[in-house]
């Protein structure tokens, strides 16, 4: 990683940081008085930041922020919402890093009929989450932090997401999703929510309810069966590559 970015609410002229910066952008990233780290306030806004002084012994350093620098990234489109059943536990943090990493930009965790792993102190796990995502988003240079919001059940998260182009991935019927991305590169939707089932696929009677909702059905042909994890860093990732584009 070649620079750090941080993530504050506000651009003051000035920031004081830490044990917990210091750690990171001093003793990691290795950073220097007068190295510059960018200032992001995670809707887009982004400026450089001079390190005015170090502390080695409190762990501190001083920041001096470039405001006259300030700039603004608009969003990229499609906006990839992602309607996901949750991996077992230790496989939770590789989910929300890779999602992160590759584009996502919202998450709902899913319930599903066959759920194998539903959050019981929603406000705990939204919070440890939210941390995750923050990092990742610090490491990926993100200037949008993705929202993840309290888990949603399948019949629910279906009718929220009437306003975008819909897509279900199962292991049962289906278009080949290669097939679904050339038809969308004709036509880029604003916004485009991909449904991920836990790892006893969907129910038929899931599917069913989506088919007759107006949802693509969408296979990975002639491709191993993924983990749940796995199979949202890939999706986010494919339409990614293929279809993002700045506005």
């Amino acid at each position: 990683m070649s620079r750090g970015y941080l993530f504050v609410k506000e651009m003051e002229s000035t920031l004081s940081l830490g044990k917990e910066y210091f750690q990171h952008f001093i003793k990691v990233l290795r950073k220097k008085k007068d190295d510059i780290i960018f200032i992001c306030d995670g809707k887009g806004k982004k400026a450089p930041a001079s390190i005015v002084s170090i502390d080695y012994k409190r762990k501190q350093f001083l920041l001096r922020v470039h405001k006259e620098q300030v700039s603004f990234s608009p969003p990229s489109f499609p906006f990839v919402v992602l309607f996901c059943a949750l991996p077992k536990l230790n496989r939770l943090r590789f989910f929300l890093e890779k999602t992160v990493e590759l584009g996502v930009d919202e998450i709902h965790p899913l319930i599903t009929q066959r759920s194998i792993h539903i959050p019981q102190r929603t406000e705990n796990f939204i919070s440890k989450a939210k941390l995750i995502i923050r990092e990742a988003s610090s490491q990926s240079q993100r200037v949008y932090i993705p929202q993840i919001y309290a888990p949603i059940k399948f019949g629910e998260a279906i009718k929220d997401s009437r306003t975008s182009i819909r897509i279900l991935f199962n292991c049962l019927q289906g278009e080949d999703f290669r097939f679904v991305i050339e038809r969308l590169k004709n036509c880029i939707p604003q916004k485009i929510s991909v449904f991920i089932g836990p790892e006893g696929d969907f129910s038929p009677e899931e599917i069913e309810e989506a088919r007759r909702g107006g949802v693509i059905l969408s296979v990975m042909k002639n491709m191993n069966i993924l983990r749940v994890e796995t199979c949202a860093s890939f999706v986010v990732g494919l339409i990614n590559f293929h279809l993002k584009r700045c506005v």
